[in-house]
């Protein structure tokens, strides 16, 4: 059951502002009014509504992650490794599997990750002009991962220089020499 504000201030004994300043770590809230609200906040039956943090804040404590087939190893690798780290940092992890050529346009149309995530990671997807224009409308941080898209932050093995330096260790191992 998600509660409202007005609940907590009510279990507290305090104002709505005072519980949102106290559970947003603000100043000028004493310890022992801290204390009341973060119990509160911690009662069974309570538990506080994300979308309204989320208007508050600003934030929404999540990151999303674009990924063209969710049944590939490589994704599942990617996400799964990326996940503990964003765990530390206390964010979530929202998947949007695009799938097939119909699954794409209806998530470059409509953007459902508008205003639900903090930043957007894009798992090896080669956009066309209009859908990066789409992902800069987001005003979110947006960063590739396995391919390069000029005006945002990339992350991917360099293919031509992985290549020349196996060719040269190869050619080394054969000949004796340094390529």
């Amino acid at each position: 059951m998600t509660t409202n504000i007005s609940r907590f201030a009510e279990l507290a004994g305090v104002f709505t502002a005072t519980v949102s300043r106290a559970l947003r770590g603000l100043p000028h809230v004493s310890e022992t009014t801290r204390a009341c609200v973060i119990k509160a906040a911690h009662t069974p039956s309570c538990s506080a509504s994300p979308s309204a943090s989320t208007l508050r804040s600003g934030r929404t404590g999540a990151i999303g992650f674009v990924v063209p087939f969710v049944d590939r190893w490589y994704f599942g690798k990617v996400v799964s490794g990326a996940d503990p780290v964003l765990r530390a940092l206390d964010l979530d992890v929202m998947l949007y599997h695009l799938g097939d050529e119909r699954g794409r346009r209806r998530f470059f149309d409509g953007l459902p990750l508008r205003r639900r995530v903090d930043g957007v990671l894009v798992l090896s997807l080669n956009t066309t002009t209009d859908e990066v224009e789409a992902l800069r409308t987001l005003d979110i941080p947006v960063a590739f991962v396995g391919v390069e898209t000029v005006g945002f932050a990339s992350v991917r093995i360099d293919d031509l220089e992985g290549a020349a330096r196996l060719c040269a260790t190869c050619c080394t191992s054969v000949t004796g020499r340094s390529a």
